[in-house]
């Protein structure tokens, strides 16, 4: 059962710059304490089902993305190289479930995709790229997520579909997760 969450707090609005999480420092005490949820592992079930459709809980998602150069270990860092859309449901998760104080959204352009929580005031507050936090700062994940690049540009048939997906991920899944949030941060764990 996860513990309840105190050591991640709301970035300050105070702040003019947003953070990038860092997966690495961060994995043991406030990504690894939910991968038991039903609600992370649904996310990772959705995201990697979409890439493989014979994907099975309790694959490495890691084994689904390009081949990359770090020592892949079972229940650490989930990085399917290459494969941003399908593991931001599961990097949004964990970013709801730290930050359920912020406003979640997708920024999703030809190249990349990451999740960002904003502030009241609407300013990018915390990004969640598990892809590329090791190599880029959370300005840098937004504008390559922006960033139009027409050898990469999906059809319109393929944007219109990860926008809908996206759109029923925000409007279904994060009103739970911030339900199943708030129940952690009470001190309940209560089954999600």
């Amino acid at each position: 059962m996860p513990r309840k969450n105190t050591s991640i707090k709301t970035p300050p609005t105070t702040l003019n710059k947003p953070i990038q999480f860092n997966w690495r420092r961060h994995w043991s005490k406030n990504v690894a304490p939910y991968l038991n949820e039903e609600m992370v592992q649904l996310c990772l079930d959705m995201g990697m089902k979409q890439l493989d459709p014979n994907w099975q809980r309790g694959d490495a998602p890691c084994n689904l993305g390009a081949i990359g150069f770090n020592r892949i270990v079972k229940g650490k860092l989930y990085q399917p190289l290459n494969r941003c859309h399908d593991i931001s449901f599961f990097a949004m998760a964990i970013g709801v479930l730290n930050y359920p104080d912020l406003e979640w959204r997708f920024v999703s352009g030809d190249r990349h995709t990451v999740p960002v929580g904003y502030d009241a005031e609407g300013n990018p507050r915390v990004v969640m790229d598990i892809l590329l936090f090791d190599f880029h700062s959370a300005e840098q994940s937004i504008a390559l997520a922006q960033e139009d690049f027409p050898k990469l540009k999906p059809s319109a048939k393929d944007r219109k579909s990860w926008d809908k997906c996206f759109a029923t991920f925000i409007k279904m899944v994060v009103p739970a997760l911030l339900m199943r949030a708030k129940e952690l941060r009470e001190g309940g764990d209560k089954e999600a």
